[in-house]
C-alpha cells in the first residue's frame, strides 16, 4: 500500500464510522417518532431505555485494519498487542459520547411530554438535537481515530530507532496553512519538537506526534531513516 493509498483509507475509515454513528442517532429518532405515535399522549415507559437498546458498540474491527495496514505501508514492525488495545479504546470512546447524545434525544422526548409540549414541538427538537450533533460527531471520530493512528505510529516508529519523519497527509481547500507547509516535509524528532512550539489556528496540546496539526487534522508522520 502507497502513501497516498493509506491516506484514501483513512478517508474511507472515518467516513464509515461517521455515517454508522449517524445512521445510528437517526434511527434513534425515528424509534422515538413511532413511540410518540404509537403511545398514548403522556405514556413514557417504553421511552427511558430506548437510546440504550438502539446504539450498538462501535467496533474495534472498524478501526483497527487502519493501524495494521500503516505498520505494512511504512515497513515497520507490527505490534498487534498495542493495535487492538488502540482500536480498541477508539471503538468505546465512540460508543459512549453516541449514546450521550442518544440519551439527550431521549431526555428531550420526556421533558416535552412533562411540559405537555405538542409532539410537533418534540420531533423538532430531535431533529435540532440531530443537526447540531453532526459536527461534533464527525469531530469526534476524526480525533479519536487520528490520535490512535499517531500514537501507533510513534510507538513502532521509537521501536525501529527512526530519526527523520516525514510529514504527510496531502491538502485540500481547508487545510491549514501550518499543515500545508510541513506538507511533504521532513524532520528530526528535535526540529519537530522545535515547530510545535508554535501557535496557529486549531492547534491542540499535546505530543506533536500524535495531536499533529491540531483538531480535525488528518496529516500523520512517516519514518524515512
Amino acid at each position: 500500500m502507497t502513501i497516498a493509498q493509506h491516506n484514501t483509507q483513512i478517508d474511507q475509515t472515518i467516513a464509515g464510522l461517521t455515517n454508522s454513528a449517524q445512521s445510528q442517532l437517526k434511527a434513534v429518532v425515528n424509534s422515538l417518532e413511532e413511540l410518540m405515535i404509537s403511545q398514548p399522549e403522556g405514556d413514557l415507559s417504553a421511552i427511558a431505555p430506548l437510546s440504550l437498546n438502539v446504539i450498538q458498540p462501535v467496533s474495534s474491527s472498524d478501526i483497527l485494519p487502519l493501524l495494521e495496514d500503516y505498520s505494512s505501508t511504512v515497513e515497520l514492525e507490527p505490534e498487534a498487542a498495542v493495535a487492538t488495545a488502540l482500536a480498541e479504546g477508539v471503538a468505546a470512546q465512540i460508543t459512549e459520547d453516541l449514546r450521550g447524545i442518544g440519551q439527550q434525544l431521549v431526555s428531550a422526548v420526556i421533558i416535552g411530554a412533562l411540559l405537555n409540549n405538542s409532539r410537533t414541538s418534540i420531533l423538532r427538537s430531535l431533529r435540532d438535537i440531530l443537526d447540531t450533533s453532526r459536527r461534533g460527531v464527525v469531530l469526534l471520530i476524526t480525533e479519536s481515530t487520528m490520535s490512535a493512528h499517531g500514537a501507533y505510529a510513534r510507538r513502532l516508529a521509537q521501536a525501529a530507532g527512526v530519526e527523520e519523519y516525514t510529514y504527510v497527509g496531502g491538502t485540500i481547500a481547508t487545510t491549514r496553512d501550518f499543515c500545508r507547509r510541513h506538507n511533504n516535509k521532513t524532520y528530526t524528532p528535535q526540529e519537530i519538537a522545535k515547530l510545535w512550539r508554535g501557535n496557529w489556528g486549531g492547534k491542540r496540546t499535546g505530543d506533536p506526534f500524535v495531536v499533529r496539526g491540531g483538531y480535525n487534522c488528518r496529516h500523520y508522520w512517516v519514518p524515512t531513516a
